[in-house]
């Protein structure tokens, strides 16, 4: 009678410890994975962009980009479009396609951008009447949302200007990838020190 009672006792015991084990070896992984797909991985304090962020930028075909404030001198001029960080991928992968790059180089080049674009690019075109207007280091670029608070904020490098064309006004292009994760809408201020006041863009989804 005591050895079937042992006998009955040691399978309680066992069936017990193996039904409690399973949850805790199993939940952490579930949990985990489920953290992967959702969380951002950072690095160097950077934000990667990740496949939410894809899904989400998909749902958009493009951007309105409007001067909303700002006023040009002698036929001057700044203009400026945004894209988001699918935009910018797709565009990469596929000039490298056609360019028949190294996959690796390819690779190389996507995994920058996600890196260091997870908010978008920024492409400014400026004209002014002199050289060293027109030269990058004289322009910062500021993003605010709809509540007129600062999200981002980047003085531009020197970057020698273009020679006038026919309109007479030295040219320069800066393209920007913003490093931060944010999305329109909201605004983007250019910031000219030659100018009084900033020019004022608003950027909204289509």
């Amino acid at each position: 009678m005591s050895k079937l009672f042992y006998l009955i006792a040691v399978v309680f015991i066992v069936s017990c410890s193996s039904k409690g084990d399973t949850p805790a070896t199993d939940k952490p992984k579930n949990t985990e994975l489920k953290e992967l797909k959702s969380e951002p991985v950072k690095a160097d304090n950077k934000t990667f962009y990740t496949t939410e962020d894809s899904l989400a930028d998909s749902k958009v075909s493009g951007y309105t980009t409007k001067l909303i404030d700002g006023k040009h001198n002698y036929g001057e001029y700044t203009r400026l479009t945004y894209s988001n960080t699918l935009q910018s991928l797709n565009a990469q992968r596929e000039k490298g396609k056609k360019q028949m790059e190294k996959e690796e180089d390819i690779s190389f080049n996507l995994q920058t951008i996600r890196e260091q674009g997870a908010g978008g690019k920024i492409k400014l075109e400026i004209g002014r009447t002199t050289i060293g207007s027109a030269n990058l280091d004289m322009f910062t670029i500021l993003i605010k949302d709809d509540q007129e608070k600062e999200l981002y904020r980047q003085a531009l490098g020197s970057s020698i200007p273009e020679t006038p064309n026919g309109d007479k006004l030295w040219w320069n292009i800066a393209i920007h990838s913003i490093p931060a994760k944010i999305r329109p809408p909201f605004y983007i201020y250019v910031v000219d020190k030659m100018y009084d006041k900033p020019f004022k863009f608003s950027v909204t989804p289509k």
